[in-house]
Parts: structure tokens; sequence; C-alpha cells
């Protein structure tokens, strides 16, 4: 099911009915990834108290930040946005990978900051140029103050080179999940994630009839379901194996063999 430009569908904003279109066309994957949410919300609740060692709490962050880009990839599936959701699925699967090189200290707590301060940095830079530049205001440019002093924190920082970043492939390799890498993130690259020609061509029609189409549709939704709900369980697998949730190991790689399981 798909919907052209000039359909009075086209985009429509209740999408109530298409949710109920879109679970029953794929009941099976859909009470697995109802599943994973519900086990994953109860292995947060189980975090550990306040304080815990701070490249296992950054971690947990990584986990929460895994299952709220999860939760956003099933909700996308259900509205038929199905490129949008795939992209939620490799953010899914980039912050299992980095969580659980933090917490086998793969990646040191270290490294991951400053691997965040290679993103802020050249835009501190950039933006604090706009302070001399005659298309603001004066009152515009006093937005802007915090990214010269961030700037000048930065230099202090790294006065010589730097900072440095890492990469998630190389991560996957050292924490044995080249396969997540594979299915999780190099799949959905293509048609999802970025400015590609398979992602611009999800919009054209292949009966012909219309020029561009845009969704609700289901169309690869059978494909992106069943890679959301693999990652979904390498997340699981995460929490049960580096974070503490032993009680869960048993019923996540249950999840993970459900999350195989081809649906007609």
């Amino acid at each position: 099911m798909t919907a052209d430009i000039t359909s009075s569908d086209c985009m429509f904003d209740d999408l109530q009915l298409f949710r109920q279109i879109a679970r029953q066309s794929r009941p099976v994957q859909f009470t697995v990834s109802d599943n994973i949410v519900k086990l994953a919300v109860q292995m947060l609740r189980g975090m550990p108290p306040m304080p815990v060692e701070p490249h296992i709490l950054f971690a947990w962050k990584g986990f929460a930040k895994a299952l709220q880009a999860f939760k956003a990839c099933v909700l996308l599936c259900e509205a038929g946005a199905i490129g949008e959701a795939s992209a939620m699925a490799r953010i899914t699967a980039e912050c299992t990978i980095v969580g659980t090189a933090l917490a086998r200290e793969k990646l040191t707590l270290a490294a991951f900051l400053e691997a965040n301060d290679k993103h802020w940095k050249p835009l501190a830079e950039q933006v604090s140029e706009l302070i001399t530049s005659p298309l603001l205001s004066e009152k515009g440019k006093k937005g802007f103050n915090q990214a010269q002093l961030d700037v000048d924190k930065f230099k202090q920082a790294y006065p010589d080179k730097g900072p440095n970043s890492f990469r998630v492939e190389q991560l996957a390799r050292e924490v044995d999940l080249s396969d997540l890498y594979l299915v999780g993130i190099r799949f959905p690259s293509g048609d999802g994630a970025h400015a590609t020609k398979d992602s611009f061509n999800a919009h054209t029609d292949p009966l012909g009839i219309a020029q561009l189409t845009l969704g609700p549709t289901t169309v690869g939704l059978k494909r992106t379901m069943m890679i959301a709900n693999l990652v979904g369980s390498f997340m699981l697998r995460f929490a049960a194996e580096d974070l503490g949730m032993t009680n869960f190991k048993e019923v996540a790689e249950r999840a993970m063999e459900a999350s195989t399981v081809s649906e007609p």
C-alpha cells in the first residue's frame, strides 16, 4: 500500500487506520518488537543505583538511547515511514556497539568524551566566526558568545592537535559485533539514513502511474522490521551480558531467535 502525491490520503494526519493496516500485515514481527520494548524497559528499571563507574553509567545511557531509537523505529513503521524507520534502527545498532565497547572498556571513557569534542570543536569555531559577520545584529551576535567561550576551552584542552574520534566499524570488530554492524548500520545506510539513489527511488511509483509517491506505505516493511527486531535483540543481549542484567539472558536469546523467524 502506498499513496501518490495526488491522493487525498498522501501523508494524511490521521494514521490510526494505517497503523492497524501495518500491524495486521506483519503481526508476528510487531509482536516481537513489542516484546523487545517491554523487556528493555524492565532492564532499564533494573539499572543499579548511583553511583556506578563512569564508563558503565555512559554504557547505560547508550542503552537508553538505543531503546529510544528502537521505539521510534517501531512508531515510524506503524506510520508507514519505512526509510526513516530504518534510520532509527541504525541509531539503535550504533548505540549498542558503542555502549558495549564502553562497558568492556574497549573504548575508554576519555576517548569517548574526546570524540564528542571532535564534533563540537569545528562547529564552535565556525559559529564563532558569525560574531564578526555583518549579517547579524548586535542582539543576534550575543547568542553566539558561548561559541567563543567553547573555542577558548577547546584551545586549552587541545593546544597542539586533536581532538580525535573513533570508528564504529572498528569498535564492532573489537567487541565481536561485526554482524550487527553489517545488518544494523550498513544495510540501513543505503536506503534510509542517507541521501542515496536507493533512498530517493523509494519515492518513485514502481507501477509508473504517478511520478512521485509519499508515505504511508508498507513497501519494505517486512525487511525493515526484520532488521529492526534483530538489532533490538542485540540491544537486549548487550544489557544482559554487559550491564549485569543476567537474569534476562535467556529471554534475550529467545528474542534473538524470534527476530529471525520469517513471516510470509
